[in-house]
């Protein structure tokens, strides 16, 4: 008899209770205010959680506000100089920018919920979080993939191999789905594979990445007519998953950035190469460096090499604003904890990004629209959107951090907050309900 209560309060630890708290975590890369706010979108879902639940006129990433970083800290609560995701690629002290993205969960220097949620017994599952290989999740398959470009085998080698073992080709079996070898079959094979898992081993939190929406927005612009029909599409997609959950759990979406329009594109390498402070080899080829910057999207950081040359830098930073950027000095990087080793990052003005390329003119203009993040945050384009229904939370009147996701979820969990942690305000007596699944066929899947 005792050996059968050990086994019964060991099974019920890996299979929580279907009636225990849970939080669902669904990131939309790209996700705006304006797909829940705007009748432009049609979103019938997001609107209807929207004002249900509540929503926020816009959440205010960290910087750089490209997806990396700022999914890390969705899932700590911290900036990036704490928990160590500078941006989405590494940059080497030697080689310079690199092609190297940040897959692996030993790269993050703080705690993360996932550690504080295993620490607590609590269960946890995620699809396609970035920075997730090797993290210690307990249903993982995480962001992993080729490049470039996607290959089927190989990226489901390189999941199976970050994630737990086994996992993506047992949901495959399971829900009859074949490899995907794009983003959008990506998003369709992520969300059938969490409702597998919610419906399957009731995780306390889970979260999915779906990314979509930002491939959209970078291809056609942030209100195209593609952006709007893949809004469509994702609210479309999740619907069947946010009808799966029960009434104990707690569904928060997010996004890890807004967008900006842009036409012109800045090489800023293209103008140190003209000053003299790198050095191509007989191919054209990155040879050296005296300063150099790491370029991802609507940002720039700047690294310096050769100490001689700082004031010539700054000087020449300054003097070159028309080019269609503003100045993040390192006072700025340190107030807003981002960059330690760069003495300054640039922000694109609305309208231009930036580009890698060394060799060329500083500035090219494209023949059509395209879409970008990276800026500076706190400007309202750059700001990204945020519902919670089902979470007992208090109306939300500013847009807030980013930071405050995490203390929420732990909070919600009945984990134990840390003093300087501050989570969203919660209603002391929870009055929603989730959404009923509809008759009809509203559960086919998206085109």
């Amino acid at each position: 008899m005792r050996y059968l209560l050990i086994f019964f309060l060991a099974a019920c630890q890996l299979n929580p209770k279907p009636n225990s708290k849970k939080v669902v975590l669904i990131s939309i890369d790209g996700f705006r205010p304006e797909f829940y706010q705007d009748k432009k979108f049609d979103a019938p879902l997001l609107k209807k959680l929207a004002s249900k639940g509540v929503s926020s006129q816009g959440m205010i990433s960290i910087f750089p506000s490209v997806t990396y970083p700022n999914h890390t800290t969705l899932i700590t609560g911290v900036n990036s100089e704490e928990h160590g995701i500078y941006s989405n690629k590494k940059f080497n002290w030697k080689t310079g920018p690199t092609t190297e993205w940040y897959w692996y969960e030993k790269d993050i220097k703080t705690k993360t919920l996932w550690d504080e949620l295993k620490e607590k017994k609590k269960t946890t599952a995620s699809i396609h979080w970035p920075v997730t290989a090797g993290a210690p999740i307990d249903y993982n398959v995480p962001e992993i993939f080729t490049l470039p470009p996607w290959n089927t085998d190989e990226t489901f080698v390189l999941v199976n191999r970050h994630g737990t073992k086994d996992l993506a080709y047992k949901i495959n079996k399971k829900r009859k789905l074949k490899p995907y070898t794009n983003m959008k079959e990506a998003d369709v094979w992520g969300v059938e594979a969490l409702k597998y898992l919610y419906e399957e081993y009731s995780p306390e939190f889970s979260a999915l990445h779906i990314i979509y929406a930002d491939k959209n927005q970078h291809e056609t612009g942030r209100n195209s007519e593609q952006t709007k029909k893949a809004v469509k599409w994702i609210d479309r997609l999740i619907t069947p998953l946010v009808q799966t959950l029960d009434d104990k759990t707690c569904l928060m979406i997010v996004g890890d950035h807004g967008f900006m329009d842009y036409r012109k594109v800045i090489h800023i390498n293209a103008l140190f190469l003209k000053k003299g402070w790198i050095k191509l080899d007989e191919n054209g080829e990155l040879a050296s460096f005296q300063v150099i910057a790491q370029i991802s999207g609507g940002q720039a950081a700047i690294y310096l090499k050769d100490q001689k040359i700082k004031d010539l830098v700054t000087r020449t930073l300054r003097q070159n604003q028309k080019l269609g950027y503003q100045i993040v000095s390192k006072k700025d990087l340190r107030r807003l904890e981002a960059f330690p080793e760069a003495i300054a990052a640039l922000s694109a003005k609305d309208g231009f990004s930036f580009g890698g390329h060394i060799k060329g003119p500083v500035i090219k203009i494209l023949d059509k629209i395209k879409g970008q993040h990276g800026h500076l945050p706190h400007q309202k384009k750059m700001q990204t959107g945020f519902i919670g229904h089902n979470c007992n939370l208090k109306p939300i009147d500013t847009s807030f951090s980013n930071l405050r996701i995490a203390p929420t979820i732990k909070k919600y969990l009945g984990v134990k907050l840390s003093a300087k942690e501050i989570p969203l305000d919660f209603k002391s007596i929870q009055k929603f309900q989730l959404l009923k699944k509809p008759k009809g066929d509203s559960t086919k899947k998206p085109e």
